[in-house]
């Protein structure tokens, strides 16, 4: 199996990917190709989409629970089209990160907390 995220190469793991509404995947394996790269996913970028997919593979939860706000959501599809450099991914995902902890993990309203 070639890819590039930290993932288990099973008939699991490939359907969640196939369905993965983020651009940056490289999947190469047992059970097909998945490649959505965009050339300059950074290490931040595929930190979070691992993230990502180890609370839907390894937790069970959905892309939507997993992704835990809808702002994380947009902050990577933004950075995947070229909206935003690295230096603002990391600083957005930081904040976004600390909401999730300062929440628990359970996004209130889907309004930012602060």
């Amino acid at each position: 199996m070639e890819t590039n995220l930290n993932i288990q190469d099973n008939k699991e793991t490939f359907e969640i990917l196939k369905d993965f509404p983020l651009k940056g995947i490289y999947y190469q394996g047992e059970y097909g190709i998945i490649d959505t790269r965009f050339k300059k996913e950074s290490k931040i970028y595929i930190d979070a989409l691992n993230d990502i997919l180890f609370k839907m593979i390894e937790h069970k939860q959905s892309f939507d629970q997993a992704v835990f706000h809808s702002t994380r959501f947009e902050i990577l599809e933004d950075y995947s089209q070229g909206f935003l450099n690295q230096q603002q991914l990391s600083d957005y995902l930081k904040d976004s990160y600390m909401d999730e902890t300062m929440a628990g993990g359970n996004p209130i309203n889907d309004v930012y907390i602060r």
